[in-house]
């Protein structure tokens, strides 16, 4: 089978951790150029990875005809910018998340939603046996759902845990280049990047969410958000968004219908663990687990990307649900403003 020609644009940590190692464990992809500002890092991790077409300017990259495909693994305010450039040039697209910082701007992508190019987002949580197991749980078995609910809880052992899993990142000379794009301050940046996972994950479970109220609390350097979420199904559900604790990682969802309960625990990705679901089906009184045990989400996605270039079929994860989560965040923010139900447009 014929592999799929990829660059990527952007050679920074999650480049290295995910997207390079889940390229090497694939026969689906073939690798041939990278994109880096920071030309140091750029040499670096070509001569690591054996490849020889490099850019400097991302443009040159899609000048390239040979390239099919391009991950894009920039920081989060460029994304959009890059993208409609890659669309442009008639290239499949795999956006890392969030898709934006804002839905405002990730609707800018909106009128190429019919030039033939995929547009697929790196939540790579839906490409968890376990969550996968879930969601058609629910579909085919649980009936009418009336209550979803889902937390995640960042770790203060984050660092440690990745010293222990993961090789060193290599960082280059440290060029600053997006200091005028940046996040506002740490707390913006943590609800998205942490809460973008979780609002992704209840609707990819729940469907949309249509109305939001929260709270939230600043206590010992920590930020904690609840929410409490209804659905256009009629189901209602609460969230809980943690960053970070001072305990080991905990992420997970609950979802309880007529027919029985599906619970859920989900591992820090690194791991390469699939999440553990016990599902309960109280029609006769047995409980269903999936066996899958291949939890390498970065390469699963990888994998998915190209079934659906290759398949012409919707993504796993298409930019429309990704313009969605960030619209469930934004009424979740304006609510702990006004304190009041927020509503969401679908």
């Amino acid at each position: 089978m014929r592999k799929i020609k990829i660059g990527i644009i952007g050679c920074g940590s999650i480049t290295q951790f995910g997207h390079l190692p889940a390229i090497q464990k694939t026969d689906l992809i073939d690798l041939i150029a990278l994109c880096d500002l920071d030309e140091s890092l750029l040499k670096n991790i070509s001569l690591t990875y054996k490849i020889s077409q490099t850019y400097v300017d991302y443009k040159d990259l899609l000048n390239n005809e040979d390239i099919e495909a391009i991950i894009i693994a920039v920081p989060d305010a460029y994304h959009i910018p890059i993208a409609k450039e890659c669309l442009k040039a008639k290239k499949h697209i795999l956006i890392e998340k969030p898709i934006s910082i804002s839905s405002t701007e990730a609707e800018e992508l909106i009128p190429f939603d019919n030039n033939n190019c995929i547009i697929q987002i790196g939540n790579m949580k839906r490409c968890d046996p376990g969550i996968q197991f879930a969601k058609q749980f629910i579909k085919k078995k649980i009936g009418n759902v009336f209550s979803i609910s889902g937390w995640y809880c960042d770790t203060n052992l984050r660092a440690t845990i990745q010293k222990m899993l993961l090789p060193e990142v290599e960082k280059g000379k440290g060029i600053k280049i997006y200091s005028s794009l940046k996040f506002e301050n740490k707390e913006d940046y943590s609800f998205l990047t942490h809460g973008i996972h979780l609002i992704n994950t209840m609707q990819y479970l729940g469907g949309n969410v249509i109305e939001i109220i929260g709270s939230r609390t600043f206590s010992s350097g920590e930020y904690c958000w609840h929410g409490v979420m209804k659905y256009a199904s009629g189901a209602i559900g609460n969230i809980e968004l943690i960053v970070k604790i001072n305990a080991n990682w905990n992420e997970g969802f609950r979802v309880h219908g007529e027919n029985g309960t599906v619970y859920g625990k989900t591992f820090l990705q690194f791991y390469k663990l699939p999440s553990e679901v016990r599902a309960y089906d109280f029609r006769n009184g047995l409980i269903e687990m999936p066996n899958d045990i291949d939890g390498d989400l970065y390469r699963r996605q990888l994998e998915s990307f190209v079934t659906a270039i290759r398949e012409h079929k919707t993504p796993i994860c298409t930019f429309k649900e990704a313009i969605r989560d960030l619209r469930v965040l934004e009424a979740l923010k304006k609510s702990i403003t006004t304190k009041s139900w927020e509503n969401i447009k679908i």
